[in-house]
């Protein structure tokens, strides 16, 4: 008898892994500003997880590099490109409009791109007369765009029975204000709080909604910097966070796909946070990193402690 108890928790436990593995078959995803980066992994992660995918990016050259790249790990029939402008409202239209005919409706959105305003000094886009140009546009692709996606979409949406979910990225810069960084991190604040109206307002309809919160990741954006990317990782984003290091596009695409599954039914209008620990960082903490003492490390103790009782053996 306890043996036969044993075998069924084992296969309960297979049958949860496999059923987490394949919860996004047939679902319906439309990734804006995915051709590459956090984008290219969350598709790929939808994609090996059986959904049927359309991906979105300004150029139709990095969505067709990013399609022959799809090809090589999903069937070349689940997964589509459509090119588009996502601070257009034109081009928002278009883009739900023909991914709907092509998936058959549209099950979950998940809005990627986004507009860094432009980083400098308030002072210095007003004397440059830049800033109303900047502002709106961080605007537009942080905030207005999730909108406009989610009302084009919403017909889709609510005629889904599939846990229908809108995701967006954000950023743990939201949280706390941030020289030079102004026209960034109040579109990104100003997100959040669009989530959560929206999770209240459609909420009757089940169409869930997620902003998920981002620390430093590693994606094409920092390759601008060249060989001095590693240094800037090392000694300037990873003290950033708990962890010590900067995150990867998988890591976020392993939370996305988690949001948009069944498992995630009974969640909605949530600042989800993968950012290693930096919404916990006291910026104190890393203003006198250089002062404090190294922290102890267990490890390093455990390891001599391996090592005499293997010299012991030995004896």
């Amino acid at each position: 008898m306890k043996k036969l108890l044993i075998v069924l928790i084992v296969m309960m436990c297979i049958t949860t892994i496999v059923k987490g593995n394949e919860n996004h078959t047939g679902r319906k995803v439309l990734c804006f500003g995915c051709s590459q980066g956090i984008g290219e992994a969350t598709a790929s992660s939808f994609l090996q997880a059986g959904a049927h995918v359309v991906i979105n990016s300004r150029s139709q050259d990095k969505i067709d590099s990013a399609l022959k790249r799809f090809h090589q790990i999903a069937n070349g029939a689940n997964v589509h490109g459509i090119a588009g402008d996502c601070a257009s409202e034109e081009d928002i239209k278009k883009v739900v409009e023909e991914a709907a005919k092509l998936l058959g409706g549209i099950d979950t959105i998940f809005w990627n791109p986004t507009f860094y305003g432009a980083p400098g000094y308030l002072e210095t886009h007003m004397a440059e007369g830049t800033l109303s140009e900047n502002f709106d546009a961080s605007m537009n692709l942080n905030v207005k765009g999730i909108l406009l996606a989610t009302l084009y979409a919403l017909d889709y949406l609510i005629q889904s029975n599939n846990h229908p979910s809108v995701i967006s990225v954000s950023s743990i810069a939201s949280a706390a204000g941030s020289p030079m960084f102004v026209l960034y991190s109040v579109p990104k604040a100003a997100q959040e709080t669009l989530i959560k109206n929206l999770a209240v307002e459609f909420g009757h309809y089940g169409i869930r909604f997620f902003a998920v919160i981002l620390g430093g990741i590693d994606t094409p954006s920092w390759d601008v910097y060249g060989d001095m990317k590693e240094q800037i990782f090392k000694e300037y984003l990873a003290p950033l966070h708990v962890m010590n290091r900067v995150g990867k596009s998988s890591e976020v695409a392993e939370v996305v796909t988690f949001l948009a599954s069944d498992r995630a039914s009974f969640m909605t209008g949530s600042s989800i946070p993968v950012e290693g620990g930096g919404l916990c960082m006291n910026h104190m903490t890393y203003a006198f990193k250089d002062l404090l003492p190294p922290a102890p490390d267990r490890r390093i103790s455990l390891k001599e402690k391996e090592n005499v009782e293997s010299e012991n053996k030995e004896l």
